[in-house]
């Protein structure tokens, strides 16, 4: 083995050999249009011309420190820019010391898709305004790069700043608190230099790595090496254990997407973690071998000294199963496919290497066949390898995170680092209910199947199953054939195809409509409203801002009754329904309610996609309650919903009701926000109610008029908005009241039906209630009414915060041939000459607990205190008595007295008043009507 020269120049100049030797294996792998963009960087950095791409001002920083462009460059750059004259400039001050690329740039696993990690560094004593002219410079540099090819990314960086607090962002392998002097370990492997000051670290020692310091003061015995023309970064001395878990745990993150350059690098940080305290970085072996005078890039490839660390470690702590899926994974990563032919010299360097390593392995030609051939991998054999990435990733985590959970050192990964963390595994891992579980991420990665079969089946314990088959005779009883995977319900089958890149637009669909209830074109539209709003790769990708955040959904897709049609038994006797009652939610005669199939698609931010789904005659009402729950609580932020669904017989009608139902729900919650409120429609014979309070959303399904009514009048705890929708029959009348309530004004309105009057009333909080009576003339019943209102509306004008009037509004409800209702304004006509009988009631609480009543009778008191349950008797006895002709027509209250509740308890309302009104009127005209009292009776009085 060669001595390790001391001799800094020596060392120097055999880094610059290697260096350029990467700089030329990269160029070979290159385009001549994208090598010459590369090799002008330098240049466009050096120079500050308004014909050059990222001119920004003439005040933004430029020059390099020890740079000139060579002839060479400056041909290029007049051949990239056409105009470009270079006129040499003698530079002042040269704020940037250093350009570097770091990364897979010039190694073994560089690829036509891999991008550049550009290093700028800068001067310290760089100002933040110049800062930002830099990165603006940086900005327009990569936009013009990108046009041919090339994705750069620049990063601002200074010597000093691994050795500091300060976060780091250096690059897209960098990891927030996750990594410092690790990044920078990998920057000293891996860095090509473009132009500039090489780095310091190169010229010391790798045996004297831990007194760096000590020899970067020694270096002035040196007459040729001066410390200025060189940049320091610092030695790779004392990295505390946490950064070797933390980097790990971002490896995880990383390798969801990308797991076979991550697999490598996660067991490198274990590796490195169970060597501690005595680490053996690569960065120091590939430094010891250029010292040395080993200048062979294969045995310097920065890949290849990490694969070869990793699977080391794996294999001498008896790992082998492991090693295994590393090996697999860095065989992939490569790219290399030795079954195939070689396109190139450049290329047959690498499969030399490469199969050096696959003999040692002592892997089959079957194995080597089956890699080559991943891109065309059919959806079962992904599955296999995803599930053993998978749990190496989890279990890596679990181990790693409890690593670090127990460390508090300060370059340990962060709370919220490990936060995010946890969120992408989980979003992208974690099984749940109803979430799509996502195998292959890469559609270039996947041979998509041309035919898929769906079939419809039950398990032992008697639920459905959906099987989905590639193999056409999957449809076919007498040939069972293993399913591809089962699922619960069609839409995560279509869902899944999607999602995992198994389908195409030219995926052929089979399915036996008679037992799936899945027609071909019902499929094939279904997919393609699938396909459409839900674009790949965007729609699993995240971000750690947003795994930082809380959860956001970005889209929401509702399909209406897929693989459900409502007309098909009619369509296959020939019977086509036809009725004026349309609503797809209460259709014909028969009122039957059409949509029995509701499914809810969400995407969130965290790179999910989740279904709910429901089914049978509840489904629109629990899919709406679900949809204004989350409504509520995301506001602003909740997607507009996208409609599909697809019918053979009627077309996209259901669909559209669905979808003017959740609109006309989503406008009234908008609309009346902090508001109580309820929105009725009609479906089946029935109708449904979803009441909002706060976040808080209930759904209830009613069997009729009557017990909607009974709902309505149970007096809601503040002011409720009450819509009913326009579609919803028989309750016409309902619909009209409620769309004229208004806060804070009472509303009586008077229906005359023939020998009934109804009376109807909607308070000042939004509240309803009815009431049924006999039919006599309108003035009088509004003279009872007015006085009744007039007693109460004091009372709460006098209770209330404001001491503010209540206005009263009466309207009569008219009922036209054409079904439609139509309100009348009555003008009240009060007649102060016309003698009414005053009834006035007080209520009080006893010591029973229940409720005294005392009624008042044109001054007299009846106490049910006193009289018991002949209460109502002997009250009726006095309101016949004072009648001519002992007329039994129904009797009317016109005041109420109702003990006010204390502060913390809701107020009273007019609809307590009214309620109190209607009971005991029909209480005391029952009792007039009993034959007893009218036995009773003496003479009557003339009044």
């Amino acid at each position: 083995m060669t001595e390790i020269s001391t001799d800094p120049v020596e060392a120097e100049q055999r880094f610059r050999e290697v260096n350029q030797a990467r700089l030329d294996r990269l160029g070979a792998s290159l385009s001549l249009r994208q090598w010459d963009l590369l090799c002008v960087i330098p240049a466009l950095l050096h120079l500050n011309n308004p014909e050059l791409p990222g001119f920004v001002d003439e005040q933004t920083p430029h020059s390099i420190r020890n740079y000139q462009p060579d002839p060479t460059t400056i041909a290029t750059l007049s051949k990239l820019i056409a105009g470009f004259r270079y006129q040499p400039k003698t530079a002042l001050q040269y704020p940037i010391l250093s350009i570097f690329m770091m990364g897979s740039s010039g190694s073994i696993a560089f690829s036509a898709d891999s991008d550049f990690d550009v290093w700028v560094c800068i001067n310290p004593e760089t100002v933040a305004a110049d800062r930002q002219l830099l990165q603006l410079k940086f900005t327009k540099i990569e936009a013009w790069a990108y046009k041919f090819g090339i994705e750069l990314h620049f990063f601002i960086v200074e010597q000093g700043q691994f050795h500091s607090n300060e976060e780091l962002t250096l690059s897209g392998e960098s990891s927030g608190s996750a990594q410092r002097f690790l990044l920078l370990e990998e920057f000293y492997r891996s860095a090509i230099l473009l132009a500039g000051l090489p780095p310091l670290w190169w010229i010391v020692p790798a045996e004297q790595e831990a007194s760096y310091e000590a020899f970067s003061d020694s270096l002035s015995r040196w007459p040729a090496i001066k410390a200025e023309n060189y940049i320091d970064f610092g030695p790779l001395i004392d990295i505390p254990v946490e950064e070797f878990t933390g980097a790990g745990l971002w490896q995880i993150f990383k390798g969801i997407d990308s797991p076979y350059k991550s697999v490598m690098k996660m067991i490198l940080m274990e590796a490195y973690s169970a060597e501690h305290p005595d680490t053996r970085l690569v960065s120091l072996d590939y430094k010891q071998k250029v010292q040395q005078g080993i200048t062979e890039l294969e045995r310097l490839d920065p890949y290849l000294l990490m694969f070869e660390k990793a699977d080391a470690y794996l294999i001498e702590s008896g790992q082998n199963e492991r090693a295994e899926l590393l090996r697999h994974c860095f065989y992939l990563k490569i790219g290399e496919h030795l079954t195939l032919s070689a396109p190139s010299t450049r290329q047959q360097l690498r499969r030399n290497l490469m199969r050096s390593y696959v003999d040692s392995w002592e892997w089959t030609p079957h194995k080597l066949q089956t890699l080559d051939q991943r891109h065309r991998w059919r959806i079962d054999q992904i599955i296999a390898e995803t599930n053993k990435i998978n749990r190496e990733l989890s279990s890596s985590y679990t181990r790693l995170s409890q690593q670090a959970a127990g460390r508090s050192s300060s370059t340990a990964i962060s709370n919220k680092d490990l936060h995010v963390l946890g969120r992408r595994l989980y979003a992208a891992l974690e099984r749940k209910p109803g979430k799509i579980e996502i195998a292959n991420r890469s559609r270039e990665m996947i041979s998509p199947e041309p035919v898929l079969a769906i079939s419809r089946a039950r398990s032992k314990k008697g639920t459905v199953v959906w099987l989905l088959h590639n193999q056409a005779g999957a449809t076919s009883s007498n040939q069972p054939v293993m399913p591809l995977k089962r699922f619960v319900n069609p839409i995560e089958l279509l869902l899944w195809c999607w999602l995992n890149s198994i389908t195409t637009g030219n995926t052929r669909w089979l399915s036996n409509q008679s037992v799936t209830g899945l027609g071909i074109k019902e499929l094939t539209l279904t997919n393609r409203f699938i396909e459409a709003q839900l674009p790949l790769p965007e729609v699993l990708t995240t971000s750690t801002d947003e795994l930082a955040a809380p959860l956001r959904f970005r889209r929401l897709l509702i399909i209406v009754n897929l693989g459900h049609e409502p007309f098909a038994d009619n369509a296959r006797k020939g019977v086509h329904l036809a009725s004026s009652r349309s609503d797809p939610l209460s259709y014909g005669d028969s009122k039957l309610n059409t949509v029995k199939k509701i499914d809810l698609i969400y995407t969130s931010a965290w790179g999910e996609v989740t279904c709910y789904s429901r089914f049978g005659d509840k489904a629109v009402g629990e899919a709406l309650q679900r949809y204004l729950t989350e409504l509520s609580v995301h506001g602003d932020k909740y997607p507009e919903p996208k409609f599909f669904g697809f019918s053979e017989h009627s077309g996209s009608l259901a669909t559209q009701r669905v979808e003017t139902l959740f609109s006309s729900a989503r406008q009234l919650l908008n609309d009346n926000s902090g508001h109580l409120v309820k929105l009725v429609y009609a479906t089946g014979p029935g109708f449904v109610l979803l009441e909002k309070s706060g976040a808080d959303i209930q759904v209830q399904q009613l069997k009729n008029r009557r017990a909607l009514v009974e709902k309505f009048s149970q007096p809601p705890p503040g002011p409720t908005v009450t819509r009913i929708d326009p579609l919803a029959g028989g309750i016409g009348d309902l619909a009209l009241m409620t769309e004229l309530n208004q806060f804070g004004a009472i509303q009586l309105f008077i229906h005359i039906n023939g020998r009934v009057t109804h009376l109807h009333v909607m308070d000042e909080w939004g509240a309803y209630m009815t009431q049924s009576t006999e039919t006599y003339e309108l003035q009088s019943l509004l003279q009872h009414l007015h006085l009744f209102v007039d007693n109460i509306t004091r009372k709460l004008r006098i209770a209330g915060p404001d001491n503010r009037d209540i206005p009263v509004t009466y309207y009569q409800l008219l009922h036209g041939n054409n079904g439609e209702w139509q309100p009348r304004e009555v003008e009240l006509k009060v007649d102060g000459k016309k003698p009414v009988t005053d009834i006035h009631v007080l209520a009080t609480p006893s010591s029973s607990g229940s409720q005294a009543l005392s009624i008042f009778f044109n001054g007299e008191e009846f106490s049910s205190l006193k009289l018991g349950g002949s209460l109502y008797e002997q009250v009726a006895l006095q309101v016949l008595s004072h009648r001519k002709n002992r007329e039994n027509y129904p009797v009317f209250i016109t005041d109420v007295e109702l003990e006010q509740p204390v502060a913390s308890a809701a107020s009273l309302q007019s609809i307590h008043y009214f309620k109190y009104k209607k009971s005991i009127e029909e209480r005391l005209t029952t009792a007039i009507r009993e034959p007893q009292v009218n036995e009773a009776l003496p003479q009557p009085l003339e009044i």
